[in-house]
């Protein structure tokens, strides 16, 4: 089984946030006996995380998401998932 850490803020990309959530992780599928081939970082933007999704997605059976998009509703980074997932999209209300 291959895992995928997809951890998300612009905070982690500009060095200002020690990135111990990954290292943490990292630690605990390796103790589970989890392959883990890829660590991807990607800042607060949501098209970006679509994409990184869609990726990770391609190449882990597992993807585990630490982080969000900034001081956001925590509901834009499901919504990206989804979107990046099932290529669906949401109605504005």
């Amino acid at each position: 089984m291959i895992a995928e850490i997809l951890c998300v803020g612009t905070e982690l990309l500009m060095g200002q946030v020690l990135n111990t959530n990954a290292q943490f992780l990292s630690r605990r599928l390796s103790a589970l006996g989890i392959t883990q081939q890829h660590q991807t970082v990607v800042g607060d933007n949501a098209q970006r995380l679509e994409d990184a999704y869609r990726l990770a997605l391609s190449r882990a059976d597992i993807v585990i998401t630490s982080g969000g998009l900034g001081p956001t509703n925590p509901q834009q980074a499901i919504n990206c998932f989804i979107i990046g997932v099932f290529n669906l999209s949401f109605r504005q209300r």
